[in-house]
């Protein structure tokens, strides 16, 4: 809005549609940066992106962790920028540890081996859960790795600031992707009110994936 009122061209829309750039008059642009807020949606984009724009044109993608990391290298991104490793090297550059383009690259070449050293279970492969604790989840409520992966990927496009999300926009998500249609309202209410143990009327990630199973809404 500040860009129109100033008189600047802006053209509005989905930014992960190549018809986009085309309509802002950008057929071939030097580079493409992705860096929603959201996993789901930064995965999503880089794949329609990768299928429709000319091969040679470098896509660049924010990870929150290593997980996302090699899996939107895997998907085709040209470079990927985990959040966390760009923090520790501003800082460390702040206090003169790699205060040149030399050291940073190596620094961060030796935070990415360690990383992809480090046992599994060590590892947290979604944010606040490590490989056994997915799988501790996972075996309590007779899931898979995947599906419990899937399940995060869900209740992260509703999570936007980090935390426990609403009851009332978790049903709205649930009815809006569950593999199960029509979809039980009352069996999903009395799965969410049984669940939702201190009443807050909110609800965390483990609440959410035992909610999901009792409901069979993901199969």
């Amino acid at each position: 809005a500040a860009g129109a009122l100033s008189g600047a061209s802006v053209v509005f829309g989905d930014g992960a549609r190549y018809e986009l750039f085309k309509a802002a008059g950008v057929t071939r642009p030097k580079a493409v940066l992705i860096t929603f807020g959201s996993q789901p949606r930064r995965m999503d984009a880089l794949r329609r992106l990768k299928s429709a724009m000319p091969l040679d044109i470098p896509i660049y993608v924010r990870a929150d962790n290593q997980r996302e990391y090699l899996a939107l290298l895997d998907a085709g991104a040209t470079d990927v920028i985990i959040e966390s490793t760009e923090t520790a090297l501003q800082f460390g550059a702040l206090l003169g540890k790699c205060d040149t383009v030399d050291k940073s690259s190596k620094l961060r070449r030796y935070m990415l081996a360690e990383a992809n050293s480090l046992p599994s279970a060590t590892i947290e492969v979604i944010p606040g859960y490590t490989e056994d604790a997915l799988s501790e989840i996972a075996d309590e409520n007779g899931l898979t790795r995947n599906q419990v992966l899937r399940l995060h990927d869900i209740f992260e496009s509703v999570d936007l600031f980090g935390g426990d999300v609403p009851i009332s926009e978790l049903r709205e998500t649930l009815m809006r992707l569950s593999d199960k249609e029509p979809v039980d309202m009352d069996e999903l209410n009395r799965s969410m009110e049984l669940v939702d143990e201190d009443g807050r009327g909110d609800l965390s990630f483990e609440e959410f994936v035992r909610i999901s199973n009792m409901s069979k809404l993901f199969q």
